[in-house]
């Protein structure tokens, strides 16, 4: 496979794996700014975000008062409700295609974001 068509494979796959991951979300309970925030962050992993959503998303965290306590354990909940979506859906497609080279790349990718998720030493 050329590195061009693994690329394609890579991007086909990121945006299934995300699709998971909103699927498992809209299955759960989340008061709507929660929602807003854990899809926001789950559609920026495809880079769907455009520039207004971003600058929207950002004005609106600037506007009011971040999440209490509460609201960031059930937004860090959300996530990683969400990214265990994305896991599952690349090891059924690395049980399928058995393409491990670039299922790898997006595993990893995961299981950063879910690391500096859990990271509650420091602020990203």
């Amino acid at each position: 496979m050329s590195r061009k068509e693994a690329g394609k494979q890579v991007q086909r796959l990121r945006q299934e794996m995300v699709k998971e991951g909103l699927k498992a979300v809209e299955k759960i309970y989340l008061p709507e700014n929660i929602r807003e925030s854990v899809v926001y962050d789950l559609r920026d992993q495809k880079s769907a975000n455009s520039f207004t959503d971003f600058w929207h998303q950002w004005a609106k965290a600037s506007r009011y008062p971040e999440f209490n306590e509460q609201e960031k354990e059930l937004e860090q909940r959300a996530l990683l409700w969400a990214f265990r979506a994305e896991r599952q859906y690349l090891d059924m497609v690395s049980q399928k295609e058995n393409r491990r080279d670039y299922l790898f790349e997006l595993y990893n990718e995961i299981l950063l974001a879910e690391s500096i998720l859990l990271d509650t030493e420091n602020e990203y």
